[in-house]
């Protein structure tokens, strides 16, 4: 044994391809996953408190996308007797309950968001909001992400507000009629919900 590796990737566990979501999306999943990096980090501080001399340095937690890295390269090596044994122990087993119980408690806030931005993403595409495809896929999350909150500050939005809100938001492929067909669509279909 080398070390300890609990790291916890939400897109294989919840079933979701991290290359599907937005910025922001990935940002939110990552404010969860630092949530339960900070019980796993308390975990480790319990069990290896700092006056036991084992170094806490070894220890990794950190986000990186929507992977929750836990991780300890280090190989704990105890000399007894004479004889060298390798244990991983109760305290890294304590910092594996630790994960497992804090990924439990937050796993449905994550797919919650996942399920809000596949919605989001979804209504916008059934009335062909767009025709950039995926060469110009940061352009449309923009408008995706600029016809959420605007519906949310504006649930039942004129066309001349929809305009509005969305000018910021260029369009090459002059489907603005459409985009604005798309946002009074996903209006009445959240208002619906």
């Amino acid at each position: 044994m080398s070390g300890v590796d609990f790291s916890i990737d939400a897109a294989q566990r919840l079933g979701f391809s991290e290359s599907g979501l937005t910025a922001d999306t990935i940002a939110e999943i990552g404010m969860v996953l630092r949530d339960v990096g900070d019980e796993v980090e308390a975990a480790v501080f319990s069990e290896w408190p700092v006056d036991t001399g084992r170094s806490l340095r070894a220890w990794r937690v950190f986000v990186d996308g929507v992977v929750l890295v836990i991780q300890n390269p280090v190989e704990y090596v105890s000399f007894i007797n004479g004889g060298t044994y390798t244990v991983q122990g109760e305290a890294a087993q304590a910092v594996e309950d630790a994960a497992r119980s804090a990924w439990l408690q937050r796993r449905d806030d994550i797919a919650e968001i996942v399920e809000n931005a596949s919605r989001q993403q979804q209504l916008f595409r059934e009335q062909a909001g767009t025709m950039l495809g995926d060469f110009a896929r940061a352009a449309m999350q923009r408008q995706i992400m600029q016809a959420a909150s605007f519906l949310e500050l504006n649930p039942t939005p004129t066309d001349d507000q929809i305009d509005a809100a969305m000018s910021g938001n260029l369009c090459r492929c002059g489907t603005y009629p459409r985009i604005r067909e798309a946002v009074k669509s996903a209006a009445i279909k959240l208002k619906a919900v």
